[in-house]
């Protein structure tokens, strides 16, 4: 098993390794297969309360990943999307483990996940991280823009997702009944059981 999945399975000993021989393990690895790991040990500490303790090696690890993509790689905004958006994953973890909540660590996770989405429009997972996170911010505006402009992309590609509509659903409601219904009615045909919950879960 690899030690990105002993990390993700909760293994200290993995955990251990990535922190104590990331120099050695960089220079090693292609960009592709140290992303995950670093996701991964990122995973490991926000379910163990260690991400705020752990958040200045990680953030390193990345501008690290990410000076050599743009050393490498000219033009790669599909791999510095990729980035950027561990980077909002990692800060929206942080931001949940602090007590106080701390909303500058909300916001700089909606900035990351933004420039994700800004670099890469075409990967839908960035927007809707991106609703989701302005919809936790309390801002309803780009919250609806987001996952308006998601469910536009779902149905030009002729796929509908149900945790988009899921997450649509909640967006949408008390903030525009026409588009919530619109939703709820294409999430009832996807995934009636969900629909279901959200119905209950919003009355």
């Amino acid at each position: 098993m690899s030690v990105s999945l002993l990390t993700r399975y909760g293994s200290d000993i993995a955990a251990n390794v990535i922190h104590d021989e990331w120099a050695r393990i960089s220079e090693n690895l292609e960009t592709d297969t140290l992303l995950p790991i670093l996701f991964s040990f990122s995973y490991y500490c926000q379910v163990k309360d260690h991400a705020t303790t752990n958040l200045a090696f990680v953030m390193s690890a990345l501008d690290a990943i990410e000076e050599r993509i743009k050393t490498s790689t000219p033009d790669a905004n599909d791999e510095l999307a990729r980035v950027a958006n561990n980077r909002g994953s990692i800060m929206i973890g942080v931001h949940r483990e602090s007590a106080p909540s701390d909303r500058s660590l909300l916001l700089q996770a909606v900035d990351h996940t933004k420039r994700a989405a800004e670099l890469d429009p075409a990967q839908g997972s960035y927007l809707y991280n991106l609703a989701l996170m302005y919809h936790e911010a309390a801002m309803p505006t780009e919250a609806n823009d987001s996952i308006t402009r998601l469910l536009v992309m779902d149905q030009e590609s002729g796929e509908e997702h149900g945790d988009h509509l899921e997450a649509a659903c909640q967006i949408y409601y008390k903030a525009s009944d026409n588009d919530f219904r619109a939703a709820f009615a294409r999430l009832q045909s996807v995934n009636p059981y969900a629909a279901t919950m959200i119905s209950r879960k919003l009355k």
